[in-house]
């Protein structure tokens, strides 16, 4: 983790990640935010199928600290990102005593049943809060309108352009590379 000192609370993330689009920038952003003067992580998930995870683990981590180079430092990639409670369970045992949760609209609901669900038996915080960072507005401008699924279903059609546009920064040759790495996850 960064030069931070050690606090009791911190903020993170936990998603699949798959791609890396220009709304987890937003969602990154706002982890960093969040946390204030507190520490913070992002949790990319270890999920790998050619559906809906087409990327493996070390190469979706390898292009998000790439995409997301000022954050690098912050994107966690151990065993523990398996599962959100085994993240929690990490964070537990670097004794954390508040998490803050942070995710869009669309998950908040399913993330604060698990919290109610698991809390106590799983792991145990002093406080816990779910974060909702904002909506997803598919006819929205690009930011809010984005999401991993569209970005893997234009990579699927060969949507070029729609692709490239939906990947923070301006490395062109990333961005094909990622778009061709999801292809090839997806068996394209």
């Amino acid at each position: 983790m960064a030069n931070r000192p050690k606090t009791d609370t911190i903020a993170f993330a936990y998603g699949r990640f798959n791609p890396p689009t220009i709304g987890h920038q937003k969602l990154i952003e706002a982890v960093k935010d969040k946390a204030g003067q507190n520490n913070w992580l992002i949790f990319p998930s270890r999920s790998n199928d050619p559906k809906k995870n087409p990327l493996k683990f070390d190469v979706k981590v390898s292009f998000m600290k790439r995409i997301f180079s000022d954050y690098k430092e912050y994107i966690h990639a151990g065993d523990e990102n398996r599962l959100l409670i085994s993240a929690l369970q990490y964070l537990q045992d670097k004794d954390y005593k508040q998490v803050i949760l942070c995710c869009g609209s669309d998950r908040v609901a399913g993330y604060t049943s698990m919290f109610e669900r698991t809390h106590g038996k799983d792991f145990t915080f002093e406080s816990w809060e779910v974060h909702n960072i904002g909506e997803r507005d598919p006819d929205g401008d690009e930011v809010s309108a984005m999401s991993a699924s569209l970005m893997r279903e234009a990579a699927k059609m060969q949507r070029t352009e729609t692709f490239i546009n939906g990947i923070p920064g301006d490395d062109l040759e990333l961005k094909t590379d990622l778009m061709a790495e999801v292809r090839k996850g997806m068996g394209l």
